[in-house]
């Protein structure tokens, strides 16, 4: 299957180093994940779900991997949409979107396909763009 993760700079150096990364954090949001939660490239676009993880992810580096399914745990989390109401905080508009955690992966587990970078600086909404610039690897 193939999955995306926002993360930092120094998680994906991490990663390419060939570091098992460690993570056991319960999210105390509203989301039964544990750890690192990935998104089925699938179910959603980066580009689209940069909006809803809008303050809850490092946006440095988007990060594509293909692995196997059964190296991820399915789970979910409640978040909002982008409104387009005129008052989004009386009216905010919630779903629940599937997503896949672990609470360990490495380059041995997940193969990296492509990644791209400051997401917020490059992606141009003014231009409709409907993709990242991705580093194929």
């Amino acid at each position: 299957m193939e999955v995306f993760r926002f993360m930092s700079i120094e998680e994906f150096v991490k990663f390419n180093n060939g570091e098992i990364l460690h993570n056991d954090r319960v999210h105390n949001a509203k989301t039964t994940s544990k750890g690192f939660c990935f998104f089925d490239l699938n179910d959603y676009r980066p580009h689209n779900a940069m909006h809803f993880l809008s303050g809850i992810v490092n946006f440095d580096i988007c990060a594509v991997f293909e692995t196997d399914k059964r190296n991820l745990k399915e789970r979910y989390g409640k978040y909002y949409r982008q409104s387009t109401t005129l008052f989004p905080c009386i009216f905010p508009s919630v779903f629940y979107a599937t997503e896949y955690c672990t609470t360990e992966y490495s380059n041995k587990n997940f193969k990296l396909i492509k990644f791209s970078k400051n997401i917020w600086y490059q992606y141009k909404i003014a231009e409709e763009q409907e993709e990242l610039k991705w580093i194929e690897v």
